[in-house]
């Protein structure tokens, strides 16, 4: 499962029912109980209902998620199988090594039945689809973000190249005279691009800052990201800044194109 061991030992075979009873914990339950001392050794009360029973601490591994990639770190215990079954019903894992996992069922299923033929196997799955399950509600959400976001980027784009061809149209006598008084095209470019990427920081700048002051709000929709991430915010800002002057290309290049005889015909 790669569950990293960070003290002690794991579970082996040898831990079975009438040994040495045991446990393992992991490593939120060691911060919780054990702060500043080392758990490998101590004995501590598991159990269920009116069962409980002293183990020895043989073992410290990582903290992992069980039930979805939004679940908080929380204590949990390791207990061997055959020293207490609590339960009537348990899952077996199976690492395969080659084709598809599902191809092992028929073998798992013969293995089964020659150990007690009314032993069940139900509920057969890979890891895959065990994963997917977890992670739908969060692959929902991150699509329907994505929609939004493209949408909102979309209408973005849109809207700053009709500010911007606007503004060329407003300004178009200006340019003619420019272009009179020797202008090249690059100059003129260079005079509506810069426009632009003000107007582009501006609003890259007050997006920035509302970002960062609901980033609390944002933060339950990331995973393994932080709301305060610069890297993030970093390419966020590139990738609005490369849509604002790609959208304010094509005016700009019109307004290279501007003809100082017919501009300035009527004055």
């Amino acid at each position: 499962m790669q569950i990293p061991l960070l003290k002690g030992r794991f579970i082996t075979d040898t831990d079975r029912r009438g040994g040495h009873r045991v446990v393992v914990i992991n490593e939120a339950l060691a911060e919780l109980h054990f702060k500043g001392v080392d758990p490998i050794g101590h004995r501590m009360r598991v159990g269920q209902g009116n069962e409980f029973e002293w183990r020895e601490i043989v073992g410290v591994v990582g903290t992992v998620k069980q039930t979805g990639l939004d679940e908080r770190p929380r204590a949990q215990v390791y207990e061997p199988y055959l020293q207490h079954p609590y339960f009537s019903t348990f899952s077996l894992v199976v690492r395969t090594t080659a084709g598809p996992p599902t191809a092992v069922v028929p073998a798992l299923r013969a293995v089964l039945g020659a150990i007690d033929p009314e032993l069940p196997l139900a509920r057969v799955r890979t890891l895959e689809e065990l994963v997917g399950v977890t992670v739908r509600p969060q692959k929902f959400s991150v699509t329907l973000i994505g929609a939004f976001g493209g949408a909102a980027l979309l209408l973005a784009a849109i809207g700053v190249y009709g500010v911007i061809a606007y503004t060329v149209g407003l300004r178009r006598q200006e340019f003619a005279i420019r272009v009179a008084h020797g202008a090249r095209a690059p100059d003129i470019l260079r005079l509506v691009l810069r426009g632009a990427a003000g107007m582009a920081l501006a609003g890259i700048a007050i997006g920035v800052a509302a970002a960062w002051l609901m980033r609390s709000v944002v933060q339950n929709l990331l995973f393994d990201v932080s709301g305060e991430d610069p890297a993030t915010y970093a390419v966020v800002a590139v990738v609005l800044g490369a849509t604002a002057l790609a959208a304010s290309a094509i005016p700009a290049f019109r307004a290279t194109r501007v003809d100082p005889v017919e501009a300035l015909r009527g004055n």
